[in-house]
């Protein structure tokens, strides 16, 4: 009997279909408000133990300029570590390093509103000393409003410097040479500006003599600004 012939049919392929994918949104990062205010919110909740002070100085969506004060040189990068794992930001961490007689008054910095967008803020020309030399600087956002300026020494001693603060043009500046009671160094020392209609002694000694008066004034319009500078004897 003879063999038909079988004729195999290949099934052709069913043509592509398009697939409408749509559009699929990026969320967007953060913006330099949001970016500010989640540092800002770290650096006030953050405890670095005693004797430690951070206050952010400037703030972008990919950088933060943070000044800190501490005794001990290990604080700074722990400080630095856990603000990078909260934020993702790689910082730019100044610190500090201060003497323990100086630590009442970083406590008391520690608790004082530090507004950088509405508040003072304090621009050295130099950070560092030579024996007689004279540090100038100037005092920014706070045109208008009653100033206080003091050194906190590195014994924990306060001078009252305000005479040093002129006004031309409405753009207030400092000029003094500190006055070092220790031969050597060099001394860390603290400016302490206080900006605002807040009554304060007229011959301070103390930290406590600055600080207290500032927590007393409840419902006082006043900000707060420091640096620190080193100092040769």
């Amino acid at each position: 009997m003879p063999h038909e012939a079988v004729t195999a049919s290949l099934a052709q392929p069913a043509p592509a279909q398009a697939i409408d994918l749509g559009t699929t949104d990026i969320p967007a990062g953060p913006t330099a408000a949001e970016r500010a205010q989640q540092i800002r919110a770290f650096v006030d909740r953050y405890d670095g133990g005693p004797c430690f002070f951070a206050a952010v100085r400037q703030v972008s969506a990919t950088n933060a300029e943070i000044e800190s004060f501490a005794t001990m040189p290990g604080t700074f990068q722990q400080f630095d570590r856990a603000l990078k794992t909260s934020t993702g930001i790689e910082a730019t961490v100044s610190g500090q390093r201060i003497w323990s007689a100086q630590c009442s008054a970083v406590e008391y910095l520690r608790r004082l509103p530090h507004d950088t967008d509405s508040g003072p803020s304090l621009v050295l020309e130099r950070r560092a000393l030579d024996r007689g030399d004279t540090l100038s600087g100037t005092i920014g956002g706070a045109a208008g409003r009653p100033l206080r300026l003091f050194v906190i020494a590195e014994s924990g001693a306060v001078t009252d410097i305000s005479d040093a603060v002129s006004e031309h043009d409405g753009n207030p500046s400092f000029s003094f040479r500190p006055q070092l009671s220790t031969p050597g160094g060099p001394f860390p020392q603290i400016l302490v500006l206080v900006a605002g209609a807040v009554t304060l002694p007229l011959h301070p000694v103390t930290a406590d003599d600055i600080f207290k008066p500032l927590f007393a004034g409840k419902g006082a319009a006043y900000t707060v600004a420091a640096k620190m500078f080193l100092a040769v004897r």
